[in-house]
């Protein structure tokens, strides 16, 4: 055996385990700060450049990738002599190797790295710009690596299942005990209810600690425990092994709590929409039974929940309380900083990737501390400000390509009514539709690390899986 086949044959394992430790550590914080961002003396986490630990795994994987890449290409050298004597003994003969075929949702994400290459040239801060960059080219990196024929699309949900799950706990354990301890290695910061600044539901007489898990903010956790729970409903529904099915279903018990001790009203719009369009789906598909048992069962468990706290369920979706009218508040005003930087000739180039809350401190108001100046918190917008109309279309095809799914199984047209195969790439549509309905009232899928993985880890699965469909 040659040394490079002994080498392709170790990266053939070493790959798959490195793509699914950036899974099991997506949701942990921990970061060296390369650069800390301050606005009038105050911090300001979208001006801060920091380093993550998932970010020095990624970079092995890329590593990993770029070494099979150059292995492949000098296999395809070394092979060309015998191709082409071949050819000479047989020039009749057809080539039947032919180069993978590129898909157009590729095409479409590079073009959206693109267009965030050359607002390099209108921003107002290339650093912040070109740091933002990085951040986009590693989310579509991790989508790329998602596709690789070495990742197992089930590993990976089982993965991200278990990840979601310990997440649940540590989300459950911080509500229990209403204080988060912290701790530096792990990425946690210290939060209690009482402190200014801590995210919490407020009832007439008390402060209760909203779940953050390891993220920096319980909207965060939701986010990421939906896209688990369905990773989980994936594998209950087409789990062969009755163990793996129990499992699974107990596993989406356990993260339905978490996902409850968010209390994530996006999330929870998101659930609810997946939900309904899972049921709608699977009415053609032979295991619906399976599928609406597994959607009775969510069901069930967030109904026990909401009978347990009502209160702190009405207080949330009512929005009377003073700090959800303060939230509504917030929010108007961030949409309001949103047209405004659009109407300000914007519109068609946008003010450059990751300049957002800049452009505020520099174009609306310079009095704020740091942490005032925020995106706007409906990402479509969001995007519309930083890469112009180019980018707002991008993401809109890209959203379009996820609902053709969703519509074709929905209306019956998806492929094999008995396909396990066909049903995981519905989970995964919905995995994915989520993060955009979700994208509608907050801005971290495009904004923050985890986030940014987040989104192009579910779309990359999702390909994948929509790839191997296709091609089959």
């Amino acid at each position: 055996m040659s040394a490079r086949t002994r080498l392709k044959k170790i990266i053939d394992v070493i790959f798959p385990l490195t793509f699914y430790a950036v899974i099991f550590l997506l949701p942990w914080q921990t970061r060296l700060i390369i650069e800390q961002g301050l606005i009038n003396g105050q911090s300001w986490e979208y001006g801060t450049m920091s380093l993550y630990a998932t970010d020095i795994v990624i970079l092995a994987l890329a590593a990993f990738y770029l070494l099979e890449i150059i292995l492949h290409r000098t296999r395809r050298h070394s092979d060309r002599p015998a191709a082409n004597a071949a050819y000479e003994n047989n020039p009749t003969a057809e080539h039947t190797a032919t180069a993978p075929r590129t898909q157009p949702l590729t095409v479409l994400t590079l073009i959206l790295l693109v267009i965030g290459l050359f607002s390099l040239a209108w921003t107002s801060s290339t650093q912040l710009t070109g740091f933002a960059l990085l951040k986009l080219a590693e989310g579509i990196f991790l989508a790329a690596a998602a596709r690789h024929p070495r990742v197992h699309l089930r590993a990976a949900l089982w993965i991200l299942t278990l990840t979601g799950a310990t997440q649940s706990l540590l989300a459950y354990g911080q509500f229990a005990q209403q204080f988060i301890t912290a701790h530096t290695w792990l990425g946690l910061a210290a939060h209690l209810p009482a402190t200014p600044g801590t995210v919490v539901i407020e009832t007439a007489t008390t402060r209760f600690l909203r779940a953050y898990g390891s993220f920096p903010h319980p909207n965060l956790l939701a986010g990421f425990l939906e896209i688990t729970l369905f990773a989980a409903g994936a594998l209950a529904t087409t789990a062969r092994l009755q163990l793996e099915r129990l499992t699974a279903t107990l596993l989406t018990i356990l993260i339905a709590f978490g996902l409850f001790l968010t209390f994530s009203r996006s999330a929870w719009l998101a659930l609810v929409s997946g939900l309904i369009i899972l049921a709608l789906a699977s009415m053609h598909h032979r295991r619906r039974g399976l599928t609406w048992i597994w959607i009775a069962i969510t069901v069930v468990t967030l109904g026990v929940q909401i009978l347990l706290a009502p209160q702190l369920i009405f207080s949330r979706l009512e929005g009377q309380a003073r700090l959800e009218q303060q939230s509504t508040d917030d929010r108007a005003l961030y949409a309001q900083q949103g047209r405004a930087i659009i109407a300000h000739d914007q519109w068609i180039f946008g003010v450059g990737l990751g300049n957002y809350t800049n452009k505020i401190y520099e174009t609306l108001d310079r009095g704020q501390p740091g942490w005032w100046y925020q995106p706007v918190h409906f990402t479509p917008l969001l995007i519309v400000a930083e890469l112009g109309l180019f980018g707002g279309v991008i993401y809109a095809l890209l959203l379009l390509a996820v609902l053709m799914t969703i519509f074709r199984h929905v209306l019956g047209h998806g492929g094999s009514h008995g396909s396990s195969a066909h049903h995981i790439l519905v989970m995964l549509a919905i995995m994915s539709l989520s993060t955009f309905v979700i994208g509608w009232f907050d801005h971290y899928f495009w904004t923050l690390h985890s986030g940014i993985l987040m989104f192009w880890l579910v779309f990359g699965l999702w390909q994948k899986q929509h790839a191997q469909l296709e091609n089959a």
